[in-house]
């Protein structure tokens, strides 16, 4: 994986991560167009760094992706909102597992 790829992979997962915290604690699932208003503006200014678009397109297409990743316990509404299934405190995703994937 080369080095534009990595940083794009890493950005979007912290996107996502960031993303799941704010649902958690709005206490409600959330739009696109919510999700997108909560993309700090360095995190913008590194997106376009990185060659990231930041709009609802690809952002939907980055959320579907860790939907199916099962990662962040992220799921989508019949009306097409994201939510976000709580996990335990106690629960640490195994890094090197990801890597052996």
């Amino acid at each position: 994986m080369n080095f534009a790829r990595k940083t794009g992979a890493a950005l979007w997962d912290r996107i996502v991560d960031d993303f799941a915290g704010r649902i958690l604690l709005v206490g409600r699932p959330m739009s696109l167009d919510e999700l997108l208003l909560e993309i700090p503006q360095r995190t913008r200014d590194f997106a376009s760094l990185a060659f990231q678009k930041l709009n609802t397109k690809a952002l939907g297409h980055k959320l579907d992706q860790r939907i199916e990743g099962e990662k962040y316990g992220l799921f989508r509404t019949a009306d097409g909102m994201y939510c976000v299934i709580p996990l335990s405190p106690d629960y640490r995703q195994d890094v090197n597992a990801e890597d052996a994937a």
